[in-house]
């Protein structure tokens, strides 16, 4: 979390220099099998697993 942070906080101040904008990189970025299995569980304990695809798709393949 302290890295996102960090790039928010470059991106509002127009300081990121030759960095790209989080929104960019986050096209790019997939979660770890184990993230993905974390936010499942939060998804299904919150009742909202019509999300739950959508993980699955920006998952790594193991």
């Amino acid at each position: 979390m302290s890295a996102v942070k960090a790039f928010h906080f470059l991106e509002v101040h127009q300081a990121l220099g030759d960095l790209e904008r989080v929104e960019d990189m986050l096209k790019h970025v997939r979660y770890s099998p184990a993230l993905g299995n974390k936010l499942t569980g939060h998804l299904c304990r919150i009742n909202r697993e019509e999300l739950i695809p959508y993980v699955q798709c920006d998952t790594k393949k193991g």
